[in-house]
């Protein structure tokens, strides 16, 4: 399980509730004055599982919903709204089809799986993780 929720004492986001090309959505704040488009349902198992508090990060010209998330080794890391909405594993990519990285609706995203060396690197990289550690195992 991933340490991800809100801080103690700190406010949930407030998202707005509207209409985006005839679906119903809600629009989460990102730091950065950004705003990320997500399907009703999605969001309230996001916000439910990983917190309500999400930044704008900007990468290659784009920006990108991501939280900061813990291992339960320690390791900090990135984790990004786009997979967690599709369950991406670690040989996959989630990619939209209109070009805009913050429209997370579920008939914008599709899954595209990494090949060859970069698929084993990640998967490797996924696998190092979960392992327990030798401290966790002991009585």
């Amino acid at each position: 399980m991933l340490q991800t929720t809100d801080r103690p004492g700190q406010r949930p986001a407030t998202v707005r509730e509207g209409f985006y090309h005839g679906t119903r959505v809600l629009f989460v704040p990102l730091t950065k004055g950004h705003e990320a488009i997500v399907e009703p349902a999605d969001w309230h198992r996001i916000a439910r599982q990983y917190g309500s508090r999400w930044c704008a990060a900007v990468a290659n010209g784009y920006v990108y919903a991501r939280k900061a998330v813990t291992f339960p080794d320690g390791t900090l890391s990135m984790a990004s709204m786009s997979r967690l909405i599709m369950d991406a594993r670690p040989d996959e990519r989630v990619l939209t089809d209109n070009g805009n990285p913050l429209d997370l609706r579920r008939s914008n995203l599709h899954r595209k799986r990494f090949r060859g060396a970069t698929a084993d690197r990640r998967r490797e990289r996924h696998h190092v993780r979960q392992e327990p550690t030798e401290a966790a195992t002991t009585p």
